[in-house]
């Protein structure tokens, strides 16, 4: 008992040591700014501050508050149109290969991969941007006569929408696709 006493006294102290050279810091840095405020002409106490100085200090601030979401708007279309400018060369290419080099199994991989590069930034991009693929990929099984996995990536894709609290697709695709399931599933019925 005596140890561990003694060892909190220990650890006492070494605190209020830290905490002391950390005061005498934030007053050097205190008295620094106070200097710099002091060269630009500005007054620490807004009580001692002119007329003017505090018209300055106030339009400074509401420039600054009316610039913010102004430049978080232009930095996340920033960053958007990076994303896009990497996704829409991926499309583009996945429908040139369904369309045009008519390989329709590079094609549905080509537009997996636009659909997980559209999830992992998806904060940055909208649904329309990347749904496409999506239905793409459902049309590509049913051209290659391969229902079975046009089912199971339907359901896969119907299935993100209990999974996540924030749809990952918008719900028209959502009804689109439950709409091509049923066909899909009576087209398979009648087969049998």
């Amino acid at each position: 008992m005596q140890e561990e006493i003694k060892t909190l006294k220990k650890q006492l102290r070494e605190a209020n040591a830290k905490n002391k050279t950390l005061e005498e810091k934030n007053l050097k840095l205190l008295n620094e700014i106070e200097v710099l405020r002091a060269d630009k002409g500005y007054v620490a106490d807004p009580n001692e501050m002119s007329e003017e100085m505090l018209k300055a200090e106030m339009t400074r601030f509401m420039l600054a508050y009316q610039k913010f979401p102004t430049e978080r708007r232009r930095l996340e279309t920033e960053k958007r149109q990076e994303v896009l400018d990497i996704l829409t060369p991926m499309i583009d290419k996945a429908m040139s290969l369904e369309k045009e080099e008519k390989s329709i199994p590079e094609a549905i991989k080509a537009h997996e991969a636009c659909l997980k590069f559209a999830q992992e930034h998806k904060e940055e991009l909208r649904l329309s941007d990347y749904e496409k693929s999506c239905m793409r990929i459902a049309v590509l099984y049913r051209k290659m006569n391969q229902s079975d996995k046009e089912v199971a990536f339907i359901q896969r894709i119907l299935n993100t929408r209990k999974k996540y609290k924030q749809s990952l697709y918008s719900e028209k695709l959502y009804h689109e696709l439950e709409h091509r399931l049923k066909r899909v599933e009576e087209m398979l019925a009648r087969k049998k």
